[in-house]
């Protein structure tokens, strides 16, 4: 009730105020009156009425104390006082606000996209409890895999599988393909997840011969269907499945991702053998813990399980190679909070690396302010020293210094909370390649406005206390001369700060070296085939129902409508795109099997290798007859050719691939120049090629177009889609890219980690280079003395310049040494990202090193200069 009392108290403190002086002064007339009363003259009752009453001011104190709230009222006149401050200052207050802004900004920004992809749990019910099943050492779970562990194991409430793909979809009489989540019957029911509208699929929709039906996600129900509360009921033509749509999932809901593009529709698992392309067989299964059983548990229950399914499906197998590798499979449970995470280590490294360098830009921001509010607390050194003469409390001035920094730091979180938003765009636009945060699920949630508050009043105490605790422990002696005297250890404890500035941006500039010649290495690899002029396209015929010859008859005549194109110079396909990494193993050269042979393939149209400008050194090129009547052939490449028959001619001999076609022996019919499947393969792989008229159907369904051009390629692009539009009117519309762009795809990572750590290097060595330049002018100003005197007895102007210059760059130096062992650690961490590059290279380090100590050169003779143009008779007088 008394807490009550003083809130009312205080909330009406300028009423309250008023009364107590009326009361005050109504005293005050009494005891004036009663000594009158007494016989006392006017001047002498009111003399001794006020000696009885004591100090009015006092008196009003102590009431406002017993009834107000005290620390609150000082923390609002130290407000009030701060802005004053503030609007009198403004260059130093707009300094101080856009660098903490930036700072929080950007730290608030990559945290968002931490948070999305790093800590952010699903947003389904308990997601504590669901585990993810995985097969160590690696692969996914065929469908009859996934129904004996559903049906066999005891530890977990349920399993789901799940597997994503693109599908062709006619909406409305137009096609294009979207993607697409295929899920089992009992997703939704043991996630515990709700509907926006509709209902979700349930177990009895994922058994055969059930009708199809679809649940869409609320972000393509908004962007397709613009929110049409009709849409349910609607149907939509998959290939050449007809679905009902009968569910639209909640705002933000992506399945088993916290962050990444949500699938658009979501189907039945029942319909995934049906829709998707002939390579995709697997789904990913995850599980929620029964109650009671932990992890271990689970893993020797389903490993159990899965070894009862190994058995009989090894002894199907006739490789023994591929027999052993089946057995060796093993089940392990991992904690799936998190869902499926889209990315590998490489990306976590490269999240946690800008985190790490956009905070040590703040560390460094953080110190300049402090330097800066410690230059300014000079200014009002006179200030404060009266105010300690005053009487003034030491810690009460401290907590006034201290509210003014953490306003600061509170306008520099609310603008960096403004700024952060396009950064978190931009972040998101270099790291996923996509400008829509909002569609990656990335946003500022409370837990992100939670970190910008906590980081922002960080920020304010970090750079705002030890000033104002420098300030307030000046001598009063000196604080009223016209130029106080710093002591050396004061400017020495200050000049440290240059050490780990220096150091900090030294360790950034180091990294980002490495990055930036890595990528000059990258793009400097040649891979065998004409790049320049190539243009990229992916046709799905069996997404939209194109099958067997219908498929074949398909890509003649796309061929041969981009062939001619003005411009075009040739065109073919393969079935893998020029830059896949699938390694296989186990050859048969003659019959004489090498189990472990590795090699690389892919399926190839005629012309491939003219298209390419890839040379045909043996043999012939695949024809229109190499079809599935006709011998099987096949074109090895030059290193296999030279690896597996030495000198002799392989034209005529037999290869045979035997754990991808067994039983299929090919004669070899050419062999063409090496290539390179990737910029960071060290040599040429060995390669086969198959004509794509006789490849497995396995490998049927989709390929990659490539077209090679006489004229600029991106000029192309628009003939050759229209071309393909009038021969492919059903499909969806093609995406043509240059190989260039691919290129740059592949090394994406790399890019947008040197783009990032280039950009705030960048950043962080501007302020350390601001930071020197401001301790060695607040250092001078300080010595101003100290050094005429120094002149007054002898010094030339020569001499003190390098001395202030030697003083600055002992620290520089020292920072240097501090930021190549940093650099030397952090390396480690970038090392994955590297090519042809060491962690510790030379090169980088010394040009790294150069431009620090140049620029550091620079930053220290400017301010230094002064000490040279300094009239000690003037300097000596003011003092």
């Amino acid at each position: 009730m008394e807490i009550v009392h003083r809130l009312w108290s205080w909330l009406r403190r300028d009423a309250r105020a008023r009364d107590l002086q009326e009361e005050m002064q109504l005293h005050l007339e009494l005891k004036v009156q009663e000594h009158i009363a007494r016989g006392a003259s006017q001047e002498e009752a009111r003399r001794r009425a006020q000696l009885d009453f004591g100090n009015p001011s006092l008196a009003a104190e102590r009431s406002r104390e017993r009834w107000g709230f005290v620390q609150l009222e000082d923390f609002r006149r130290d407000i009030a006082y701060g802005v004053r401050q503030f609007v009198k200052n403004p260059g130093f207050t707009a300094t101080v606000v856009l660098t903490l802004a930036l700072g929080i900004g950007a730290n608030s920004a990559i945290f968002s996209v931490v948070n999305t992809f790093l800590l952010k749990s699903l947003p389904v019910s308990h997601p504590e409890q669901l585990v993810k099943i995985g097969i160590k050492p690696s692969g996914e779970f065929e469908q009859s895999a996934y129904e004996y562990l559903r049906d066999h194991q005891k530890t977990l409430t349920g399993i789901i599988a799940w597997d994503d793909g693109n599908v062709a979809a006619v909406i409305d009489g137009k096609p294009s393909v979207i993607t697409v989540d295929y899920l089992s019957g009992n997703f939704y029911s043991l996630l515990g997840v709700d509907m926006f509208a509709g209902h979700p699929f349930t177990g009895a929709d994922d058994v055969p011969r059930a009708p199809a039906v679809a649940v869409i996600s609320y972000e393509y129900w908004r962007e397709r269907f613009g929110l049409d509360q009709a849409v349910l009921g609607k149907r939509l033509q998959l290939k050449d499945v007809t679905c009902t749509i009968v569910g639209i999932s909640r705002p933000g809901f992506r399945g088993l991702r916290t962050g990444g593009t949500a699938a658009k529709i979501s189907i039945p698992a029942q319909w995934h053998a049906h829709l998707t392309l002939k390579d995709n067989t697997t789904f990913a299964l995850f599980g929620r813990l029964a109650k009671g059983m932990s992890q271990k548990q689970a893993e020797a229950d389903l490993g159990l399980a899965y070894r009862q399914w190994q058995l009989p499906k090894a002894r199907e197998v006739s490789d023994p190679t591929e027999q052993e590798a089946l057995l060796r499979q093993t089940i392990v449970i991992s904690p799936a909070r998190q869902g499926s995470l889209e990315f590998d280590r490489r990306f976590v490294i490269q999240l946690r690396l800008v985190e790490a360098v956009v905070a040590l830009v703040l560390l460094i921001a953080c110190v300049n302010l402090a330097n800066l509010v410690l230059a300014r607390g000079t200014s009002r050194t006179r200030e404060i020293a009266v105010r300690l003469a005053l009487g003034a409390r030491r810690g009460r001035i401290v907590r006034q210094l201290l509210t003014e920094n953490l306003l600061l730091a509170v306008f520099g979180g609310v603008l960096g909370l403004a700024l952060s938003v396009p950064l978190m765009r931009l972040f998101t636009l270099i790291l996923r390649g996509n400008a829509n945060a909002d569609a990656l699920g990335i946003r500022m949630d409370g837990t992100v406005l939670a970190f910008a508050a906590a980081l922002s009043i960080g920020c304010g105490i970090l750079f705002g206390l030890v000033p104002a605790l420098r300030s307030t422990d000046n001598r009063l002696s000196s604080s009223f001369q016209r130029q106080p005297v710093t002591s050396g250890t004061r400017l020495r404890s200050q000049r440290m700060l240059i050490v780990p500035q220096v150091a900090l941006t030294l360790a950034v500039l180091i990294l980002t070296g490495l990055l930036l010649r890595s990528l000059e290495r990258l793009n400097q690899v040649d891979l065998g085939f004409d790049r320049q002029h190539l243009l990229c396209f992916w046709l799905y015929p069996t997404l939209s129902g194109y099958e067997d010859q219908r498929e074949l008859d398909l890509y003649d005549r796309v061929l041969e409508a981009v062939r001619r194109v003005p411009g075009v110079r040739a065109a073919s396909l393969s079935r893998l795109t020029l830059r896949h990494r699938g390694r296989r193993h186990g050859l048969a050269i003659d019959g004489a099997v090498n189990a472990d042979a590795p090699f690389v393939f892919n399926t190839a149209a005629p012309g491939l290798f003219d298209t390419l400008r890839l040379p045909l050194l043996l043999g012939r090129d695949f024809a229109p007859q190499d079809n599935p009547p006709a011998q099987s052939v096949a074109i090895v490449s030059q290193s296999l050719a030279r690896k597996y028959f030495g000198g002799r001619n392989p034209i005529g001999h037999r290869i045979d691939m035997v754990n991808e076609e067994p039983g299929v022996a090919r004669t070899i019919i050419g062999v063409v120049n090496d290539m390179k499947f990737s910029s960071r393969d060290d040599a040429p792989a060995a390669a086969v090629y198959l004509p794509y008229a006789q490849a497995p159907q396995s490998l049927r369904g989709q390929a990659e177009i490539k077209v090679n051009t006489l004229l600029d390629p991106a000029v192309m692009i628009p003939a050759i889609r229209d071309q393909v539009r009038v021969v492919a009117a059903d499909m969806p519309p093609v995406t043509i890219v240059p190989d260039q762009e691919l290129q740059d795809f592949e090394s994406r990572e790399e890019r947008s980690l040197a783009r990032l750590l280039a950009g705030f290097g960048a950043l962080a060595f501007g302020l350390a280079i601001l930071g020197l330049y401001g301790t060695v002018a607040y250092s001078v100003s300080q010595r101003m003395r100290e050094l005429a005197i120094r002149f007054a007895l002898g010094s030339t102007r020569r001499g003190l310049l390098w001395m202030i210059m030697n003083d600055a760059m002992l620290y520089v130096f020292l920072g240097i040494l501090l930021g190549f062992a940093l650099a030397a650690g952090a390396s480690r961490a970038v090392e994955s990202f590297l090519f042809e590059v060491r962690g510790f290279d030379p090169v980088t380090c010394a040009w790294s090193i150069g431009l620090m100590t140049i620029t550091a050169l620079l930053a220290t003779y400017l301010p230094a200069r002064r000490a040279g143009r300094i009239d000690p008779i003037a300097v000596l007088r003011s003092e």
